[in-house]
């Protein structure tokens, strides 16, 4: 009987190896699943204007999807998305770009680009705005190089693109802006004459000026000008993605003429000192959006 009790007790625990055993093989796999894509490491955060100038006007976009490929000098490229925002009624997009490090014998995800401890060149020139293609603005930033030591690093990169908007009612405004700040295409005091915020700027001229019509405190303004060493110096409210076009005169009423053009903004104030007014006698200075 003891030698039955025995076996009976040696064949019950080694089921219970067994099952343990068992259990451990799919507790390694769970582990093993959990890491596929390697490890997580702080990435590149890009952020930017991205401006359209159909027709000259420039406009800084805020509403639609950012596409953005990465393209590293080896491996897959890796597809990023995000919306498109009005941040700060200066910026269009934020846009985390996910980095990892490699884990031996676990393949790498997808959606994150590969660390290096080495600086690698990477190519960022494939961009859309919705279904349009983007070119970057900002000199140099087609490529940028990225290692270990790039960690959590903060880039900015303007984009330009070339797309007829939406504009259903035709009054010059996007239907998207309308929908943004207005919540529809046809809502009271959101047409192009109106003046949703009461700032004294028409909802069209804040939608060319780039500055929020629902914000009484964003607006396209003619700040100062004053004397300075070596002229007068001009001084003006301006936003992200705009250019701008100082026109001077001798005579207030009549024969203003461009001083400077295509000058970029610098939010939120820009100043241009006007070295050529050296004579005596009154300077009288317009600025224009481009």
């Amino acid at each position: 009987m003891k030698h039955g009790k025995g076996t009976i007790m040696n064949s019950s625990m080694t089921g219970q190896v067994r099952f343990v055993s068992v259990l451990a093989a799919v507790l390694l796999v769970a582990e093993c699943a959990a890491l596929a894509g390697g490890i997580p490491e702080p990435g590149l955060t890009m952020y930017g204007v991205i401006k359209n100038d159909i027709g000259g006007a420039r406009i800084r976009m805020s509403v639609g999807t950012l596409t953005w490929t990465i393209v590293p000098p080896s491996g897959p490229a890796v597809t990023l998305t995000t919306p498109l925002q009005n941040i700060n009624d200066q910026f269009s997009y934020v846009l985390q770009v996910p980095f990892e490090s490699a884990v031996v014998g676990v393949a790498a995800s997808t959606n994150a680009v590969q660390m290096s401890a080495v600086a690698q060149t990477y190519n960022r020139t494939q961009v859309l705005v919705g279904t349009n293609a983007a070119t970057i603005v900002t000199s140099g930033a087609g490529t940028f190089q990225f290692s270990n030591a790039d960690r959590a690093s903060v880039q900015r990169v303007d984009l330009q693109v070339s797309a007829r908007l939406p504009d259903v009612n035709g009054n010059g405004m996007s239907d998207d802006w309308e929908l943004t700040y207005f919540g529809a295409t046809n809502a009271l005091k959101g047409g192009a004459s109106d003046d949703w915020d009461g700032d004294g700027l028409s909802n069209l001229k804040e939608y060319l000026a780039g500055s929020s019509p629902i914000d009484p405190t964003s607006a396209f303004e003619f700040v100062d000008v004053q004397k300075v060493e070596g002229g007068y110096q001009v001084k003006w409210s301006s936003q992200a993605g705009r250019y701008y076009r100082i026109d001077r005169s001798r005579d207030l009423k009549a024969n203003f003429s461009p001083l400077v053009a295509d000058i970029p903004a610098t939010p939120q104030a820009n100043t241009y000192t006007d070295a050529t007014a050296t004579n005596t006698g009154a300077y009288f200075y317009r600025v224009a959006i481009q």
